[in-house]
């Protein structure tokens, strides 16, 4: 079994395509390219790609990961270097790396990091946005209320799926977070719902659908619950 596995960024008018949108563009970009990809069998056969942690729409990235099976190894530098005909605008594969054999992608994924900023109606002092943050992550818990798939409430606490939020700027009536998220099998805490319950909980004065968001990093966990790079695993 051989996979490739390539980092690539989903910038500008990409981060408004759907995930399944992007894997149609994916599997053009590689036809063209003519990989020698590993086919599923059946009446309708699919290349063997299996995607990290799916964006939302209007998010974008400068650290998502795929894994594409080949029937035999080809020659990375060079995928890279002569892309350029190929990709559209704004999707570029960054670096790559060869495994014999591996686990979803899906299931080793553990957390994302996000830029995210939000525009406000007034301008905020740091020090007061510093004391919102700490006394939201001080909150015992931090819920919401979603349908479930019998359409009954279903109380969720995000609390325990915040791993960081770090304050990097404050600049006239815009305010820039760092965070860092459970992803995958443990739990899923996207940024826009995290944001949401921020401003709604701590009164933030909030320009609504301002926010903007891009994934900075992926990581999965070492036997240490040490966060790693997924061309670590």
């Amino acid at each position: 079994m051989i996979i490739l596995r390539l980092k690539y960024k989903k910038e500008q008018n990409m981060k408004f395509l759907s995930h399944l949108e992007l894997i149609k563009t994916v599997e053009r970009i590689f036809r063209r390219m003519q990989l020698p990809m590993v086919f599923s069998q059946g009446f309708s056969p699919k290349p063997k790609i299996n995607y990290a942690a799916p964006l939302p729409v209007g998010v974008s990235s400068e650290c998502d990961y795929l894994d594409v099976e080949l029937t035999e190894k080809i020659d990375i530098k060079e995928l890279i270097e002569t892309q350029g005909p190929y990709m559209p605008k704004g999707l570029t594969f960054v670096e790559g790396k060869y495994f014999d054999k591996t686990k979803s992608l899906m299931s080793i994924v553990t957390d994302s990091a996000y830029l995210v900023e939000i525009e406000t109606q007034v301008a905020y002092e740091k020090a007061q946005v510093e004391d919102l943050v700490s006394k939201f992550l001080g909150m015992e818990t931090i819920e919401y209320q979603k349908l479930n798939k019998k359409k009954k409430l279903k109380t969720i606490d995000i609390k325990p799926l915040i791993q960081a939020v770090d304050l990097l700027a404050v600049q006239d009536k815009k305010i820039i977070f760092k965070v860092l998220v459970t992803t995958g099998s443990n739990g899923n805490l996207k940024p826009e719902k995290l944001m949401e319950l921020f401003i709604e909980k701590m009164a933030v004065d909030a320009v609504p659908m301002k926010e903007q968001y891009k994934r900075l990093s992926l990581y999965a966990r070492d036997k240490n619950n040490k966060l790693i790079d997924l061309f670590e695993v």
